[in-house]
């Protein structure tokens, strides 16, 4: 497929659904002013060795937390994860405004694999931290669907 495209196969082998946790979230909002001052502080701990931030702290800002670079969005989300909470609780996620608008928000959860046996199917795992409320396939008709993809350019077949 080209690039900017959505193809058949990422439609149909993709649910959307509507959640409701199974326990109280405590999501960590990562481009508010009080956690990005925290991170820059404790950038040494999560950052990735190299990483222009390690050196230069004052770089870390929201676009630099929204943005495409992987490797420091999924080392800070690595660390995040590990870090207790002033109750002694450990995040359930993490929340932020999309890079592609901030009327956009994104959240990831995080399911504790630890919690359950060696070779637990990830699926199972997170169906005991949550219940489906509502489930459909992906159609390119759906019009959430479409407006995204003229949002962002992008082709749906």
């Amino acid at each position: 497929m080209p690039s900017g495209s959505v193809n058949l196969q990422w439609r149909t082998t993709r649910a959307i659904a509507q959640i409701r946790p199974r326990a109280d979230l405590t999501l960590i909002d990562r481009c508010h002013s009080q956690t990005v001052g925290l991170l820059r502080s404790t950038v040494a701990e999560w950052a990735p060795t190299g990483h222009r931030v390690r050196t230069m702290p004052n770089l870390l800002d929201v676009s630099a937390l929204t943005g495409p670079d992987r490797a420091l969005t999924c080392s800070l989300a690595w660390w995040l994860a590990s870090q207790e909470l002033p109750d002694g609780s450990l995040p359930s996620g993490v929340r932020y405004p999309s890079r592609h608008g901030t009327d956009q928000q994104a959240t990831a959860l995080w399911i504790d694999m630890g919690r359950f046996s060696p070779g637990t199917d990830t699926a199972h795992a997170v169906e005991a931290a949550i219940d489906t409320v509502a489930s459909a396939q992906f159609s390119d008709r759906d019009p959430d669907l479409q407006a995204a993809a003229k949002l962002l350019g992008v082709t749906v077949f």
